[in-house]
Order: structure tokens, then sequence, then C-alpha cells
């Protein structure tokens, strides 16, 4: 019974994944293909975390919402589905975090840090259609949050 109820907590949780519409987005969702998957080349993105930006934190935050981050993702240390993200930029590379919200079919079959955390947390990270500048204002964000104190 409580294996049941577990598992349909976590297929609840994937199902709001990505849950958020921005104005003039349907509400139903397409499955993606990988040919579908826009792969991003992350090659010149920079493995140094960049200075906070603020004014992009700020558009990062109702970006975590409305792309449903907050339906697998606590901004604390606290796990919840997936991993806990305060003190992202002191565990991961700018170029890695980038690529796991971009790429996230591909860092999970290629990635073998991305490959351990899918072993460890059992939920593959969904491809949620994220644009490179939405990607780089959520990591401002999820920046932001740790230097703060929650």
């Amino acid at each position: 019974m409580k294996r049941t109820l577990v598992i349909l907590l976590i297929a609840g949780l994937l199902a709001s994944c990505g849950g958020g519409k921005s104005e003039g987005q349907s509400t139903t969702t397409t499955p993606t293909t990988e040919a579908q998957v826009q792969k991003v080349d992350l090659s010149q993105v920079p493995e140094e975390w960049p200075n906070l930006n603020e004014e992009l934190a700020v558009k990062g935050e109702k970006l975590f919402a409305q792309r449903g981050c907050n339906a697998c993702h606590m901004v604390s240390d606290q796990k919840l589905v997936g991993p806990g993200l305060k003190g992202l930029n002191t565990r991961a590379t700018y170029r890695w975090s980038m690529a796991i919200i971009l790429n996230p079919d591909s860092m999970l079959k290629n990635d073998e840090r991305a490959k351990q955390l899918l072993k460890e947390y059992g939920v593959p990270m969904p491809y949620q259609g994220t644009t490179f500048e939405e990607a780089e204002a959520i990591l401002h964000y999820i920046m932001k949050v740790s230097q703060s104190t929650l």
C-alpha cells in the first residue's frame, strides 16, 4: 500500500513538472522525442560561475515557478524529488548546470554525474524546453538563494 502511494505521489509530481504556463502557451503538452529536443551547444559556456546578476535572478525566480522546477527541487539544501539546489554553484560548474537544464536527456545518457543523480533519486530530470536565456536566469536565481541564509 505504501509503495503504491509513493509511486502515485512521484507520478503526480512528474506530471506537474513544467506545469506552469506562460501567457500564450497551451496547457496541453506534446510528448517530446529525442529528435524534437534541441541540443544546445554549450562549448562556449564557461565552467566558472559568473557574477550574480540581480535582474536575471528576479526573472529566474519567476521562471523557477513557471517551469515547474519547484515540483522537484527546493531552493534550500532540502531534498524533494530531486536534490536541493542551495549551494549548487559550489557543487557543480556553471557549464554542467546549464547542460542539465538544457540537455537533460543527453546528460542522463552521457554524463557520469547525471547518471549517479538518476540512480540516487530514481527520477530523471525532464526536458522542459527551457531557452538558454531562461536557464541563465534560473541559475542566477539559484546563485542568489545560495548566497542568502535560508
